[in-house]
């Protein structure tokens, strides 16, 4: 006799719920990256703020920022406590400035560089042929590790393609002096 066992559906997500989660995971992301490059969890590190306090330090629009923040809260970016007030959480920490495993500049990068080449991946996926967006070169100085003195400048070039031979690809020159 065989027994067959199924999943407990308070524990699966449904199908519709998962994907309506990954078709629009691009809306958690913008908003994330509107919070790192308003700078918004550095602001919060040095105490609450209301969004209304927040919005006049960035010069924002007070109810399009509550709003942004409400959304955040939900998704444990930020905390909001019951006097309207936000507050730094785990998530936030790492959009911080300056501090120890920050990820602040790699998700300003993402969301504005990469951003637009993924939007242009059905195309590279019709011509198997890469996509580089307009601004695709970032200019970088190359400091030393000891005392931060200038050793040279490097160029990061990057572009998507979804080809046989690889899914995307960095190029990086590096010039001296």
């Amino acid at each position: 006799m065989s027994v067959t066992t199924q999943p407990d559906q308070a524990t699966v997500p449904l199908a519709p719920v998962a994907l309506i989660r990954l078709a629009t995971g691009y809306m958690v992301s913008q908003a994330v990256y509107v919070a790192a490059k308003l700078g918004l969890a550095d602001l919060i590190a040095a105490g609450p703020y209301r969004a209304d306090e927040l919005a006049k330090e960035v010069g924002a629009d007070a109810s399009a920022l509550r709003r942004l923040l409400r959304m955040l809260a939900t998704c444990g970016v930020f905390s909001e406590d019951e006097r309207g007030h936000f507050l730094q959480s785990p998530v936030s920490e790492l959009l911080r400035s300056g501090v120890p495993g920050s990820l602040r500049y790699a998700v300003i990068m993402w969301n504005e560089e990469q951003y637009l080449a993924w939007g242009q991946i059905l195309h590279s996926v019709w011509k198997e042929c890469a996509f580089r967006p307009p601004n695709c070169a970032l200019e970088l100085t190359v400091l030393t590790p000891v005392d931060g003195s200038r050793l040279g400048s490097a160029r990061v070039v990057w572009g998507f393609a979804f080809s046989s031979r690889y899914l995307f690809r960095w190029l990086i020159q590096i010039t001296p002096g």
